[in-house]
């Protein structure tokens, strides 16, 4: 019965609809979480934002008040419309969560603060036809419909994203004849905080039943030219197959490969062991993460993406940060010597800049200056002895 009803919920309509308070939600200020709660608003290149919740932050009745939320499949989720609201549609409306916050999360306060995004998105929400948010009511509950659902684990911080195009202004930043941003997500007016900073009120409805398989970990390491992934369940109920999923740029992934479960008939109380291997991954990053599969079709994805970074001569190379405004560092543990090649390439792959350097075994540090580069998206490559080690999508703003 309850298996049904999460399929019914997977082909609502996904429309935009005025809605009561949700089942679990923020109330801003969020306690101990306001600096992650600040985001770029002003963000001209990604039309995107990013805010992140803090462990245990949602309740019935706002933040700190009310019975906690629990585990279970984000079914709804619900925004808050700010003091002021855009009048002008949005299109390509898309709204995307993770549990995995990662290392690579760091939001600023004022403008100019160097942003990075959390990766690994899953889309949860995304348009349906003839959809726009045009306008709405100030300090109202708006909900929609997921597409699909989200596992949710209340031990975990919360990333939501949105991202939207059209409209006036440009993405999160918008504009109805001036320059200041309105913030169309958020409790408070233009006028309380910069462009970069705000708050989003957001909440969900949760759809609680006892999930098909319970997941002790999922991790993933690299042996020698190969990827290992492994995750170990404690339970299995009317469990079909695992799908690894694999993406090179954390926002796109695809089935590489499926594992049935060892479950008998699916069903097991005790502890099960997995092991999935990649013997061809991508130079630069691999992501995974695990999507399950019930005997009847449904689905559901894990939280966690794990993301293992690879070169073709088992050096160590992180680029940070990214995106970056004029500077960016190349982070490297050398095995060797090594005379090095820096090309960045644009999208149509042409080269835009070139640096040559050399590293010592160990750990090296090389600055590049992109301040002369258009914004926009390029790719790092790092060639050693004619041979293409690393590469790296990069962006600059």
């Amino acid at each position: 019965m309850k298996k049904g009803l999460l399929f019914c919920l997977l082909l609502l309509n996904t429309l935009l609809i005025k809605a009561q308070s949700p089942q679990f939600y923020n109330s801003y200020p969020a306690v101990g979480s306001t600096t992650l709660n600040n985001y770029p608003l002003g963000s001209t290149l990604y039309n995107k934002a990013q805010w992140i919740f803090g462990p245990n932050e949602f309740n019935a009745s706002g933040t700190g008040v009310g019975a906690a939320a629990t585990s279970g499949y984000i079914t709804k989720i619900f925004l808050r419309l700010g003091s002021l609201v855009s009048v002008n549609p949005y299109t390509n409306f898309v709204i995307s969560l993770s549990q995995n916050v990662g290392t690579n999360t760091s939001f600023g306060s004022v403008t100019g603060s160097p942003y990075t995004f959390v990766t690994g998105m899953t889309p949860c929400f995304s348009q349906s036809s003839g959809f726009t948010l045009s306008g709405g009511t100030a300090n109202l509950w708006y909900g929609f419909n997921l597409s699909s659902t989200f596992h949710y684990n209340p031990n975990l911080s919360l990333v939501v994203e949105i991202k939207v195009s059209g409209g006036s202004g440009n993405g999160i930043r918008l504009s109805t004849g001036g320059t200041a941003p309105q913030r169309l997500y958020g409790a408070y007016g233009a006028g309380s905080g910069t462009n970069a900073t705000g708050s989003l009120n957001f909440g969900f409805d949760l759809l609680q039943f006892v999930t098909p398989v319970s997941l002790m970990n999922f991790d993933g390491f690299e042996e020698g030219q190969t990827d290992v992934l492994k995750w170990r369940t404690s339970s299995e109920n009317n469990n079909s197959c695992f799908n690894i999923q694999h993406s090179t740029d954390g926002e796109h992934f695809s089935t590489i490969e499926t594992i049935g479960s060892k479950a008998p008939n699916g069903n097991c109380s005790t502890p099960l062991d997995y092991e999935m291997k990649n013997s061809k991954p991508a130079i630069g990053h691999n992501y995974y993460r695990l999507q399950q599969v019930d005997i009847n079709g449904a689905l559901s994805l894990h939280s966690k993406v794990v993301d293992l970074v690879r070169t073709v001569d088992g050096s160590e190379i992180i680029l940070y940060p990214n995106p970056a405004k004029s500077l960016v560092t190349l982070d490297l543990k050398m095995n060797e010597f090594s005379n090095l090649t820096i090309r960045i390439n644009d999208m149509n792959g042409r080269i835009v800049k070139e640096v040559k350097a050399s590293a010592q075994p160990g750990s090296n540090q090389i600055p590049l200056d992109i301040f002369q580069l258009r914004n926009g998206n390029y790719m790092l490559q790092i060639v050693k002895n004619d041979q293409l080690i690393f590469t790296s999508k990069m962006t600059k703003e």
